[in-house]
This record gives structure tokens, sequence and C-alpha cells, in this order.
């Protein structure tokens, strides 16, 4: 750990923001998709300075700088570029593929808020190797797909009709193909899939990060101001999330 802080420096990172600068200087180039599909390819893993115990290092010990190579407008550009699938989502709700990294800027101390209670449930727990960097990396881009969501559906302040709702659901899939433009993990990917996705389904009853980065998304969500609600006590969260189909109870109740 010692040999990775001197080369890194991670105990002064804390204060880094997004920007293009830690794109150019860290990120590797996106690995090349097939001609007839884009599925999730193990090869991509070991690519680009963040690899194996150093990038599991910046992802236990600096999340900002993590949230730095991955949530920049150069990253989402190559992701629709190398990834069909993101326009065809888009199209589905009559979206084109604009870009709106303010709703991203915007919710840093959330990422970071998510990541702080993902990784005391997963400690809990006592999640290690590729679940722990799931839960956590999950929690630091479980939003991620909100680049694409217009600014004026995003932080409506009154009530979304039933089709603004459909496009602000489509975050989840839509971060998932950003993802599998990336060096990270299926487990990763998944973790920022199912996130919103109910409890009762098998996928998510059986993944236990995509499970924490749904109980600590909902608990700093509920707990900040939002333009469309006021945060919440620790009591009005606990009986909110108590009624969410989307979390894992058990969870819920360790989380207060």
């Amino acid at each position: 750990m010692n040999r990775i802080n001197s080369v890194l420096n991670l105990n002064n990172l804390s204060n880094i923001s997004f920007g293009e600068a830690a794109y150019n200087q860290y990120t590797p180039q996106p690995a090349q998709m097939g001609n007839d599909s884009f599925e999730y390819s193990s090869k991509k893993e070991n690519t680009g300075l963040f690899s194996n115990p150093i990038k599991k290092c910046i992802t236990l010990y600096s999340p900002s700088l993590f949230l730095n190579q991955y949530m920049t407008e150069k990253t989402i550009s190559n992701a629709i570029a190398s990834n069909p699938r993101i326009k065809e989502l888009l199209s589905s709700k009559g979206l084109d593929a604009a870009i709106y990294m303010q709703n991203l800027d915007a919710s840093k101390s959330h990422f970071i808020e998510t990541y702080d209670k993902a990784k005391a449930l997963a400690n809990r727990h006592n999640l290690k190797d590729d679940d722990l960097t799931a839960a956590l990396q999950g929690a630091l881009l479980h939003d991620i797909g909100k680049v694409f969501i217009p600014p004026e559906i995003l932080n409506k302040p009154s009530e979304l009709t039933p089709e603004e709702k459909a496009v602000v659901d489509l975050h989840t899939e839509l971060g998932a193909e950003i993802l599998k433009t990336t060096d990270l993990s299926s487990k990763t990917i998944e973790a920022v899939r199912l996130h919103h996705t109910s409890f009762d389904d098998v996928q998510k009853a059986e993944n236990l990060p995509a499970q924490i980065v749904s109980v600590a998304d909902s608990y700093s969500a509920l707990k900040e101001d939002r333009p469309y609600k006021p945060k919440m006590d620790d009591v009005m969260a606990k009986q909110t999330m108590q009624k969410d189909k989307e979390l894992n109870q058990q969870l819920v109740e360790e989380a207060f």
C-alpha cells in the first residue's frame, strides 16, 4: 500500500474535481467493438493505468480520482461513438444524444455520500475482491446515465408525467451501456444496471453489490434537498425506505 501511495500520492487527492485533464492523463482508449454486437469483454479489464490492485486501491481510498477517470465528457462521447445501443435507447424515448455534464457535476456530493454508505454496508457484510469493488464502483457511477437526461426533466420541481418518468428511469440502462465501453468489470456494470430494479427480480435478489448500491443511493438521495423534495430526517427517510420495493430491507435496517 505504501508503494502505491508513493507513486500516486493517494492521500492528497480528495479534492480533485471532474475534468478533461484527468481523463487525458489516466484514461485508456475504449476497446474496439465487434460489428454484430456490443458485449462486455473481460479483455478490457486489464487496460490502462488503473488496473488490478492499483484500481482497487484508488476505488477504496480516492473515490474522487476514480470519478475523474470515468465521469468526463470524453468518456461519454466515446461511449456514444462506440456503442450504438445508447442512441437506440435514447431514440426510443424521443431523445437525441445530447450530453448534460452539469447533471453529473451537480451530483458529486451525492456520489461520494452513496459511496460512503455503500462502503459501510459492504464492510458490514465482509465483501471482498470483485464484490467489494463492484459495490464501491457501482455506488460512484450509479447515476452516470443521467448525463443524457434533459435537466428540465431531471430537475423538475413538480411531479413527473408518466412519459417523463420513463425517460428518467432509462438512466440505469444508459449507465450500463456507457460503462460497457470502459475497462470496468461486468459486476460493476450490473450493479449500475440493477440499482433501481425491484428486489423481487431474480438477478437483483442474487446480486448483493447491486442491493448495496440501491440502499446507499436511496439513503443519500432522501437525506439531501432535491428540486422536487426537501431533505428528510432519519425517521422519515427510514420509513420511506421501508416501503420501497427496490430495497433489501435487512440492508435498510443496517443503513441507520
